[in-house]
């Protein structure tokens, strides 16, 4: 039989565990209140570049061309993005035994031109691009828009026009008469 003192010392427990029950529990109340800020959105912005014509710059920018020739042609490069971006040029692709002997001289400035390049003359802030380079050189040391030639910052609805200078080298050899040479310039916008 369960002595009287057993049933003292389980009642005696009991009612401890049941009274720091009750009063862990009401230390457990507390004061609330929230807020909250709704409708938070994020829009990425866009980089949008593009040039005035959609034809080549040198559609056979010169044929049956000899040592010494000349040619000159602008083209008008269009920023219309709605962040900041850093433009540059270069040339990505470039083929033909004639690259090396075919020299370019590259300005650039504020505005949209003519692309005959008649008006350069009168637009702001004119600056070298590069200086007498032939475009073997261009693909190797502008190849890519880390090396990319002469950056400037875009912001939206930015022009510049780039007058392209070309002289067939005076040190063209025979050796490559009727021989052909193509590039393909890029003017890459990244923010």
């Amino acid at each position: 039989m369960i002595g009287r003192r057993a049933v003292l010392a389980v009642g005696l427990v009991g009612g401890l565990a049941i009274s720091g029950a009750l009063v862990w529990h009401s230390t457990g109340a507390v004061f609330s209140a929230a807020t909250s800020n709704t409708g938070n959105q994020w829009q990425a912005g866009k980089v949008v570049i593009g040039t005035g014509t959609s034809s080549a710059l040198f559609a056979l920018g010169g044929t049956n061309l000899k040592p010494g020739d000349t040619g000159t042609q602008c083209i008008t490069v269009i920023y219309s993005g709605n962040v900041l971006a850093t433009v540059k040029m270069y040339e990505s692709a470039q083929s033909g035994n004639l690259a090396q002997y075919v020299q370019l001289t590259v300005d650039r400035a504020d505005g949209a031109g003519a692309t005959d390049c008649s008006d350069f003359a009168a637009l702001a802030n004119p600056a070298t691009v590069t200086t007498s380079s032939d475009l073997v050189w261009l693909r190797t040391n502008a190849g890519t828009y880390a090396d990319g030639l002469s950056p400037w910052t875009a912001s939206a609805a930015t022009t510049k026009t780039y007058r392209f200078r070309y002289a067939l080298s005076n040190s063209t050899p025979n050796s490559v008469q009727n021989e052909t040479a193509s590039a393909t310039f890029v003017w890459e916008a990244q923010t």
